[in-house]
């Protein structure tokens, strides 16, 4: 809850349609959770990269994360493993993160 962390006036949420929404401003940080099939998520991949500016964009199971990767997005960090009980590795898509940037020259922590 943004009021209770005292967020309020440093973010905003917003419901919109994803592939349409335009008002961008600064560096913008998109959060989702496998949301669309993939001929939306193509769309809202289309609609960041031409109207977000500077992006992250933190995907929990990226079953298209694909449509970032083959689009120019720079990979910041993957997360596919998890270990099970006998502490081997394991896949599970449900655990899987991508976290991918845009529109930074030199990536998000440069100056």
């Amino acid at each position: 809850n943004a009021n209770a962390m005292d967020l309020k006036d440093k973010v905003k949420f917003v419901f919109a349609d994803a592939s349409k929404y335009k008002e961008f401003n600064g560096i913008n940080v998109v959060y989702m959770y496998n949301p669309f099939q993939e001929e939306v998520m193509n769309k809202v991949e289309q609609n960041l990269r031409r109207h977000a500016g500077k992006t992250l964009v933190v995907y929990n199971k990226p079953l298209y994360g694909h449509l970032f990767k083959d689009k120019g997005w720079s990979v910041l960090h993957e997360q596919n493993m998890q270990h099970n009980k006998a502490g081997k590795p394991s896949f599970d898509p449900d655990l899987q993160t991508q976290i991918f940037s845009f529109g930074f020259e030199n990536g998000p922590n440069a100056p």
